[in-house]
């Protein structure tokens, strides 16, 4: 029940729910549109939608990356969801504060992707994703490596490269 992509996986939440794509829109406090845009892989959850999915009881570290358990209430605490909630949050802030600083603008669906991207690599390089001081201490690398990433993608501008990641 994974899903190979975000789309397929906002797609089971919605058939788990027995909801229709209005309904779950609404639920979610989206346009109908934005949500065609999710099942369709247009669009991916901002942090804020990503936090809505944690009230209707899905894991958004899931709905993002297909690790971990589905649904929050399948794993043994809820607790552990709530520093997942604050860690796409901060990688947010990051991926915002880089580009800021970079002179680069970004849409707020591309902030989602780059902080998804961040949150793949930070899970990738720590043990625990519920130790919150583990994850605060790679912070300060994934903010390195995005700007490493920026400043290159920046110097080819030009070469066809759209983004730093």
């Amino acid at each position: 029940m994974s899903g190979e992509t975000v789309a397929d996986r906002v797609k089971i939440v919605r058939d788990e729910l027995r909801l229709s794509q209005k309904a779950i829109a609404e639920l979610l406090g989206l346009s109908l549109r934005s949500w065609n845009g999710l099942e369709a892989g247009r669009n991916i959850p901002s942090g804020e939608t990503l936090l809505k999915f944690v009230a209707a009881g899905y894991n958004p570290g899931w709905v993002l990356t297909g690790n971990g358990s589905p649904k929050i209430n399948d794993i043994a605490s809820n607790e552990r969801h709530l520093p997942e909630a604050k860690v796409i949050k901060k990688l947010a802030r990051i991926v915002m504060r880089v580009h800021t600083e970079a002179g680069v603008k970004l849409l707020p669906e591309d902030v989602a992707a780059e902080a998804t991207e961040l949150y793949n690599e930070l899970s990738s390089r720590v043990q625990n994703l519920s130790d919150m001081e583990e994850i605060e201490a790679v912070f300060p690398q994934l903010e390195l490596h995005l700007k490493r990433r920026l400043a290159d993608a920046v110097a080819e501008q030009g070469s066809g490269k759209e983004k730093a990641s």
